[in-house]
């Protein structure tokens, strides 16, 4: 599959992202967390713990340059349950290493809907972007 055939048979994607963040996206782009993390110069241990580790709580940052934005949290991820499911070796703080290199993206608004309509989701004030792309 190209990466045309790919978008015409999604033509739209959603990201879900804190209030206030377009403007940093629109100067730096859309960052993962492990991108974010070295342009806001996080300290090298923090950034550490930040990649590999659960994030039970929403992280602020803030760059005297660059402004603030912050690094969701991972609440509906537990490093137990992923010890259970992960195989080859795999270790849950190499996944969440792996999942701190991505940014995501809703492919339908069905799955928009589900994520922000989660229980955990319904009272935290969210902002969507949505790109696309006509075939």
């Amino acid at each position: 599959m190209t990466i045309d055939e790919l978008a015409c048979l999604h033509p739209y994607l959603f990201h879900v992202t804190t209030p206030g963040a377009w403007a940093s996206i629109r100067q730096h782009g859309l960052l993962s967390t492990k991108r974010l993390l070295v342009l806001f110069e996080v300290e090298a241990d923090l950034q550490q713990k930040l990649q590999t580790s659960r994030r039970d709580t929403a992280v602020p940052l803030h760059h005297a340059q660059h402004g603030d934005v912050v690094l969701n949290d991972n609440q509906p991820l537990t490093e137990k349950a992923l010890s259970h499911c992960l195989d080859d070796g795999l270790t849950p703080g190499q996944w969440l290493t792996m999942l701190n290199e991505r940014v995501f993206f809703w492919p339908d608004e069905a799955g928009l809907a589900s994520m922000i309509n989660a229980k955990m989701n319904r009272n935290r004030t969210r902002e969507v972007l949505a790109t696309g792309k006509s075939c």
